[in-house]
């Protein structure tokens, strides 16, 4: 048996960078509160690497046999079995081939907005989504002299992501070099239309996990006292105020955080 066609739609398919199993086929579909259903169908057996989600799952074996781990404890689903998977539990599992199943997820599980590494054929697109952002702030973006340093995007940073909504880009998120052991956190923007869907979070993490899969110890940013929402985030994100570290003469604000911890 297979899901009818019409679920798997190219437009509602799970980009394979958000898959915890690899070589499977997943369609989702999104609520108004935000919370999401998924079905997954698995062509081959696969291995769920094990992770965990701030929120509730509910899922459902409609087809085949799905091994599931839950905080070290094993759950055997067949056929019409269900099982739910509280906020925080850490999971993974051993799947079938042929086996197909249905989750129910208490938040946002798949992204529509799909985050990808710089290259130079976005250069146009960047800089205008640069240039919109430094305007929205009331601020002149000026490429040719003081942000000069995106001129050449690919040399001048480690990693510049780029988050996109239909091939558009819609934030950034980026890090410079300091030493051998620290990092800077830079090009941090979010279009103001995309505010309060945790994308700024998700696009933080990303360069966090970078920086810290990449042998950095710590991680430093400016800003300003006047940007209250994005302090707050990375407050939550375990920075801390720290003395000067730069040259900026327009950061009143500067943060750390230990990487190692």
């Amino acid at each position: 048996m297979q899901f009818p066609e019409f679920m798997f739609r190219e437009q509602n398919k799970i980009p394979k960078s958000q898959q915890n199993t690899p070589d499977i086929e997943g369609c989702y579909y999104t609520a108004n509160d935000g919370s999401q259903m998924a079905f997954w169908t698995y062509k081959k057996d696969r291995v769920s690497k094990e992770h965990n989600h701030d929120y509730d799952e509910w899922m459902l074996c409609v087809e085949g046999e799905y091994l599931v781990t839950i905080d070290g404890r094993e759950h055997v689903l067949h056929a019409g079995d269900e099982l739910f998977i509280p906020k925080g539990s850490m999971q993974g599992g051993r799947v079938k081939e042929g086996t197909r199943s249905i989750h129910a997820f208490g938040g946002m599980r798949v992204c529509p907005f799909e985050i990808v590494n710089y290259s130079d054929e976005m250069k146009e697109d960047v800089l205008a989504f640069l240039s919109d952002e430094f305007k929205q702030a009331g601020k002149t973006f000026e490429p040719g002299s003081r942000h000069k340093i995106y001129q050449d995007i690919k040399n001048n940073f480690i990693l510049f992501l780029c988050m996109k909504d239909c091939g558009k880009t819609i934030g950034t998120a980026a890090l410079c070099k300091l030493s051998e052991s620290d990092c800077e956190l830079k090009a941090m923007y979010l279009n103001k239309k995309y505010h309060g869907k945790k994308l700024g979070h998700r696009l933080a993490v990303s360069a966090i996990d970078f920086a810290r899969k990449n042998g950095y110890k710590k991680i430093y940013l400016d800003s300003m006292k006047e940007y209250g929402r994005a302090l707050r985030l990375y407050k939550s994100l375990g920075f801390t105020e720290c003395e000067r570290y730069n040259d900026n003469d327009k950061a009143d604000v500067f943060m750390v955080k230990n990487l190692a911890s």
